[in-house]
């Protein structure tokens, strides 16, 4: 090989090694770059990735109804993942009788339930809101029915036992609806709340289904 060829075939063999060199020196700088940017918060994991919407099952376990109390917290009530000792606070509600998430609730977290307590002293001697005298006195059976034909359902019709109607479901739903009212005034049927545990565990106690009860229901969902 003459000295010529030599010359040349050193110079390619440097210029394979720096070309190789230069690039893995690139490379490296960016990967630290990078790696320093991220550890300094300027650059974000996944910050090009679309953000996630929550789903409906989620939106609904973050709602809070008319007591303030989210839709997770009955929820999870009903499944037991918290135990009755932990919300109840009349020792008067059951969970035997109660019939969806919606009915999981105690009288000490509606406030016009406990308002009634409040209002005459009936609190310093009585734990329950069934235990209160009005209580007593507006769920006798015959202050039932004869209240029975003065409420008016959605086509303003005198509330009445019709047909082969069971005279206790007769009852239980004159019920629902007359204490309702005692609790908190007149609604209306566009604004359906529901009542505590305990008036429900009372109430199907007093005036026992033959079947299977029907539980709260929306205003929407009411006849």
């Amino acid at each position: 090989m003459s000295e010529e060829q030599d010359l040349e075939s050193q110079i390619s063999d440097l210029s394979s090694d720096a070309g190789t060199t230069d690039t893995d020196s690139i490379t490296d700088a960016d990967t630290e770059s990078e790696d320093e940017l991220f550890a300094a918060g300027f650059v974000n994991a996944y910050q090009d990735e679309p953000i996630a919407m929550p789903g409906e099952n989620e939106l609904r376990a973050q709602e809070v109804d008319e007591d303030g109390i989210l839709a997770a917290t009955l929820d999870a009530r009903l499944e037991g993942r918290i135990p009755l000792n932990d919300w109840c606070e009349c020792n008067q509600c059951r969970t035997d009788f109660l019939l969806n998430a919606r009915e999981y609730r105690c009288c000490w977290e509606v406030g016009p339930a406990i308002g009634k307590l409040q209002f005459d002293g009936s609190i310093e001697h009585t734990r329950c809101v069934t235990q209160h005298q009005d209580y007593i006195d507006l769920t006798k059976r015959v202050v039932l029915e004869q209240v029975g034909p003065l409420l008016r359902d959605k086509q303003g019709r005198a509330y009445r036992r019709r047909g082969q109607q069971d005279i206790n479901e007769f009852r239980r739903a004159v019920a629902y609806r007359w204490l309702v009212r005692w609790m908190c005034g007149y609604l209306g049927w566009d604004h359906a709340r529901p009542l505590p545990a305990c008036v429900y565990n009372r109430v199907r106690t007093d005036f026992s289904p033959t079947g299977q009860a029907r539980g709260y229901s929306s205003s929407q969902d009411r006849e």
